[in-house]
């Protein structure tokens, strides 16, 4: 993929704005370098519109707002290492402030945390002791996740979402405010869309979690959906 795209391939460039031309999109990054494109497909998350500038990509002012209010959860996720091959009663443990899962191997109990902890330790005593394992050498120190590939941790290890410029948030729900505008439906060309995230002049489409037609937003499944949708929509569009 990375071969095909070439010098279109941007990495951590955040974009600062868009704007729909009457037969092309522009993106502008943060550094200054613009681009223009046949057809866009935003994938960020709706938590980042805030910092991209819109206002000339074709959106209604309405529906933008409507987009900007989307919520999204405050997660953060821990890897803590942990012998869990002993493990006979219990595939997960949950706690008023985390909910836990195992990789393949069960050498590493994956937390999705939602309160601020300082000392992985007590985290740690609460997973031995409710999946009934031997107390091991605790680990005080949190290692937050670099931005560097195939890198490796012998310690617990994290990424907040929340405060990753990328995202803003771990994934988007529904809201007493919002649930009946993001149930609205419609179609173009014969394909199905989310109301608020219809493509835009037919130049700008949008894929991801939050723009999905399942009932399982905040789902893998749910982004994959979007993104084969997104790229039908584009084919469709090419061949008629």
């Amino acid at each position: 993929m990375a071969d095909t795209l070439k010098d279109n391939l941007y990495v951590n460039e955040p974009i600062e704005k868009i704007k729909n031309t009457q037969d092309k999109v522009n993106i502008t990054f943060k550094e200054g370098i613009s681009k223009s494109y046949d057809f866009v497909v935003l994938t960020a998350p709706a938590s980042t519109y805030k910092n991209i500038d819109l206002s000339g990509a074709g959106i209604e002012q309405e529906k933008l707002s409507l987009m900007q209010q989307i919520g999204y959860g405050q997660n953060y996720k821990v890897a803590l290492p942990m012998d869990l091959s002993t493990l006979k009663d219990y595939t997960s443990i949950i706690t008023d402030s985390s909910v836990s899962f195992f990789n393949h191997d069960e050498t590493i109990a994956l937390l999705y945390i939602s309160s601020n902890i300082k000392n992985i330790s007590n985290i740690e005593k609460i997973c031995r002791k409710g999946l009934n394992l031997p107390y091991g050498n605790l680990c005080a120190k949190l290692e937050i996740a670099k931005n560097q590939l195939y890198e490796t941790y012998t310690t617990p290890v994290m990424h907040s979402w929340m405060d990753d410029i990328y995202t803003l948030g771990s994934y988007s729900g529904y809201s007493t405010t919002l649930s009946e505008e993001l149930d609205k439906k419609s179609y173009q060309g014969g394909i199905e869309y989310k109301k608020l995230f219809e493509p835009i002049q037919g130049k700008l489409f949008f894929a991801g979690e939050h723009t999905t037609i399942l009932d399982c937003i905040g789902t893998m499944e749910a982004a994959v959906e979007s993104g084969e949708r997104a790229a039908k929509a584009i084919l469709k569009t090419i061949h008629q």
